[in-house]
Formats: structure tokens, C-alpha cells, sequence
């Protein structure tokens, strides 16, 4: 099954750059997703929305960022919390436990 997404130029943009990736978790209330970028050493987070009918399902990306922290050492392994908090998995370093803002400031 294909299910249709949009993202403006940045996400998408985003998307392509994000190199090898090891993991990807949606938020209890899946309004979020989180992919770790193994190679670069970050989280990218998209702000996710995904409607449903009958006959079609949609998801929308609205925004994306980057979560940069020393602590990430390899990420390969993403566990939500809860909607707000992140523990993830380093190949070469500890287990981390990751605080997220309620909303990205543009």
C-alpha cells in the first residue's frame, strides 16, 4: 500500500541529507517522528500529521529539526517515553535519555 506525503522543500530536503539511518520511532500520540541519523550523530524529529478515510490515508509533515546533543554517539536505537521524552541508544556510547521543547520556535 502507498500512502501519499507532503513536506515543503525544507523537510524534504531534510529527508535526502539525512544519510544512514538506524531507527525511527513515532511519539505515543503520533504527532512525531524520530529518526536517528547514525552517521551524522543526531535525531531528526519531524512534526508529523496523518489523516485517514475510507478510501486514502495522508501524512503531512508540517516542520522538521535537528537534535544535536555530544551524548549521541551512533544512534541506533529510539524508545518514546512518553510524548516529550526520548531514550536512545548509542552504538559507541551510553544509553541517553533526551528532554524534548513542547514546540519548535521558527
Amino acid at each position: 500500500m502507498h500512502i501519499p506525503f507532503e513536506a515543503s522543500t525544507h523537510v524534504k530536503n531534510m529527508l535526502n541529507n539525512i544519510g544512514r539511518t538506524e531507527d525511527l520511532a513515532f511519539s505515543p500520540d503520533n504527532c512525531r517522528l524520530a529518526i536517528a541519523a547514525y552517521s551524522q550523530n543526531k535525531i531528526l524529529m519531524l512534526d508529523i500529521v496523518i489523516s485517514t478515510s475510507l478510501d486514502q490515508s495522508r501524512v503531512f509533515i508540517s516542520d522538521c529539526y535537528e537534535i544535536l546533543s555530544e551524548d549521541l554517539n551512533l544512534p541506533h536505537g529510539i524508545t518514546w517515553v512518553d510524548n516529550k521524552t526520548l531514550i536512545v541508544d548509542n552504538r559507541f556510547g551510553q544509553t541517553i535519555v533526551l528532554t524534548l521543547p513542547d514546540a519548535q520556535a521558527g
